[in-house]
């Protein structure tokens, strides 16, 4: 896979495929952007692009935040010379994107939010995420035995009937990456738990498409439900049965809601 450099000298390891409009794919958290290779395909008409967020997959861990990783994917966006790009962000991503719609605003023409939320944890005003009890009880079993915690995690991200259905091991192959470094870890859990992007929604004024499943147990079917009561443009996809990672599950149902998108961003619709 191709490197370049980041501001700070730190590596950005990326894939660029197919030609046509193009769509930056963002994964989540302790993932890498293998976890798009069933969104490949879509190469056959759009220009693919993902990469690996700072100290995952292949890219440097230098210094993980969200601040970096957005320096990186205007560094990359500028290498590639991509303006007028839908940004896909996976869980984590999901958040970067939201900040990156900000930050670069008329290069990024539409978001798509997978598994998404403005804010992953729950407070007396906002019941829509997770406890934090949940991520701190997380950092300390991370602490206490790494890769037994981070396949246990992996096990989460699907649904009872996805687990009953489909070769999680095979998933896993195909999706299997080195883990980040626990310090890398632990400060994107971190970020991540510590973010309210909720602010933002009301100013986002691009199309977004919220696709989620309807038995994430990771980020709850509520968060989407509730971005899209508080984004301007915002249309919703709730795939049933599925878990937080519907395009790994139902591929198919994905890709087509991506491709319906993008080329009703760019007029082919």
């Amino acid at each position: 896979m191709p490197i370049i450099h980041a501001k700070d000298g730190s590596t950005i390891s990326f894939s660029d495929l197919g030609s046509g409009p193009p769509v930056l794919f963002l994964h989540g958290w302790m993932m890498s952007k293998k976890i798009w290779h069933l969104q490949l395909p879509l190469s056959s008409t759009l220009r693919i692009v993902t990469m690996d967020l700072r100290g995952h997959g292949r890219s440097d861990s230098t210094g993980f935040s969200y601040a970096a990783c957005l320096n990186d994917i205007e560094v990359l966006l500028n290498y590639l010379a991509i303006e007028n790009v839908i940004v896909v962000g996976w869980s984590m991503g999901s958040q970067i994107a939201i900040k990156a719609a900000a930050l670069l605003k008329e290069r990024i023409s539409g978001l798509i939010l997978v598994g998404g939320t403005s804010r992953f944890c729950s407070t007396d005003d906002y019941l829509c995420g997770i406890p934090t009890k949940e991520t701190r009880g997380m950092a300390v079993r991370l602490k206490r035995d790494y890769k037994l915690t981070a396949g246990q995690f992996f096990k989460t991200m699907f649904s009872e009937e996805e687990t009953a259905s489909v070769d999680l091991l095979d998933i896993a192959a195909k999706t299997s990456c080195e883990y980040p470094s626990l310090q890398v870890s632990l400060t994107a859990l971190n970020e991540l738990t510590a973010t309210d992007l909720r602010h933002y929604l009301p100013n986002t004024n691009l199309p977004v498409l919220l696709i989620h499943g309807a038995e994430d147990n990771i980020c709850p079917v509520g968060s989407a439900l509730f971005m899209a009561d508080h984004l301007p443009r915002a249309i919703s996809k709730i795939i049933p049965f599925t878990g937080h990672a519907p395009f790994l599950t139902a591929p198919e149902i994905f890709n087509a809601e991506v491709s319906r998108f993008a080329g009703s961003i760019n007029g082919r619709d």
